[in-house]
């Protein structure tokens, strides 16, 4: 007889900063609908699959180095669903289909894409083959929108008390600037022809190199044109940081740091300055005035969604006009986009208005009820192979980890999600609770260490 759908629902998340806050939002409005969702760590969810519930599994992304861990999901009677965090901005269409296989993105249930852009190219790989695809936008934008501007209020107000009217760069080089030494983040699927694969990862390197030394060396000349206000770098999360504070020293009006999530820091700052940046987009849900530093143009090779959500500057003179411009007079409340700009957002977010992409969701996840069961393969003999490999996995791991070159130490994996406590997220719930009014009753009992299941209290 065929099992049915789990009630419980694991959330996990890779990047704490990125990700936490939308994805905790994502579990307390499924608690609300009678779901047992459990939220936590990536690596730490991974680390306990055994002695976690067979449950609607949320994955971060449907990439080749998903192939092991959704096999194992598969065995052990999970049903995936998945977003792809990096879908939204890409460097193209090409690089990115090569960056999917089939035994991947052949189990998964259901696709909630950012928007329609989204949604047309994993409908144009050859490996998809009719699951439902909904447009629901993504919970990192729900915390972008108005309606949980308070959540991020005290962030907000701290951030300008200690910086005043700043101007914020966020940075996108991880691939010559990787937190790893010598590590490059442009993977792609096995099957992928080698010789396009190094064509575009050089070309791609070539063009980042050229962008990142322009904006190392314009920190000077910005520094010395935006006085007295201060400049605040915020590298990626998977960059070094200490090759911007390097070239940062010296220049006392110049901050290098990578606290909490981006959502209060693009509404506490009176400018952004990026160059195909994720941010920009984000930028342009929460309101913030938005300039894309452009000193070296490729158009093969530059991201270019994220530049035409802003102003798009050639050289550092036009720049440094253009900020002197946004930090002076009052605040503005919001900034207007142009029409086309306008479009090209909600071609991008499905949920930039109307309702949060939690409730998209959810909705889509109680319309495919049918689509959520366990693979008629899944029983005790495959959940044991599981079991076995998961051992097997961890010992590897244990090794891997201890390697700081590798893409899975445990330095890097730290960086990216330093851990969290059960106090610290019963303080977040709190803070929606008041925000938006209700998830009364609800809190986070631990389950292990980064590892929360969402629940009434009793």
């Amino acid at each position: 007889m065929a099992l049915a759908r789990s009630n419980h629902m694991l959330i996990p998340v890779e990047t704490l900063n990125r990700e936490f806050d939308g994805k905790l939002l994502l579990a307390l409005m499924a608690a609300e609908r009678g779901w047992q969702p459990i939220v936590g760590g990536r690596t730490a969810m991974h680390q306990r699959l055994a002695a976690l519930p067979r449950s609607v599994y949320v994955a971060k992304g449907v990439r080749s180095g998903s192939r092991l861990i959704f096999s194992l999901l598969e065995k052990m009677g999970h049903a995936i669903v998945a977003f792809d965090e990096e879908a939204l901005v890409r460097f193209s269409d090409d690089v990115f289909l090569m960056k999917l296989e089939p035994q991947t993105f052949s189990r998964v249930r259901l696709f909630f894409a950012w928007g329609h852009d989204n949604a047309q190219i994993w409908q144009r790989s050859p490996y998809y083959s009719g699951q439902p695809m909904i447009e629901t936008g993504n919970p990192r934008v729900d915390m972008m929108r108005p309606e949980l501007r308070r959540y991020y209020q005290p962030e907000i107000d701290d951030i300008r008390r200690r910086f005043g009217d700043f101007v914020l760069i966020n940075s996108n080089f991880s691939v010559v600037n990787h937190f790893i030494a010598n590590h490059s983040r442009f993977k792609v699927a096995e099957w992928a022809p080698a010789e396009k694969t190094d064509f575009y990862r050089d070309g791609l390197h070539v063009q980042k190199k050229r962008l990142f030394d322009a904006f190392l060396g314009l920190l000077p000349a910005l520094s010395q044109a935006m006085r007295p206000h201060n400049i605040v770098v915020r590298p990626h999360p998977s960059e070094n940081p200490e090759t911007w504070r390097r070239a940062a020293a010296g220049l006392d009006n110049v901050h290098v740091l990578h606290e909490g999530p981006v959502v209060p820091w693009l509404a506490a700052t009176r400018a952004l300055i990026h160059n195909g940046c994720t941010s920009a987009v984000e930028a342009a849900v929460v309101g913030t005035p938005t300039f894309a530093y452009r000193p070296v143009v490729s158009d093969q090779f530059d991201l270019q969604l994220p530049n035409d959500l802003s102003h798009q500057c050639f050289d550092a003179e036009s720049l440094f006009a253009a900020l002197r411009q946004a930090v002076q007079g009052p605040r503005p409340v919001n900034r207007e986009l142009d029409a086309t700009q306008d479009a090209l957002l909600h071609e991008l977010i499905a949920s930039v208005d109307g309702e949060l992409s939690c409730a998209r969701i959810l909705d889509a996840l109680d319309q495919h009820r049918a689509e959520l069961a366990p693979a008629p393969s899944a029983n005790w003999r495959s959940w044991l192979q599981a079991w076995l490999r998961l051992k097997r996995r961890a010992v590897g791991r244990a090794v891997r980890t201890r390697l700081k070159s590798h893409r899975s130490s445990k330095v890097y994996t730290a960086h990216k999600f330093p851990g969290i406590a059960a106090a610290e997220v019963n303080q977040r719930i709190a803070r929606f609770q008041s925000a938006m009014g209700r998830f009364a009753g609800l809190q986070a009992r631990q389950l292990s260490r980064d590892i929360f299941a969402i629940e009434r209290s009793a």
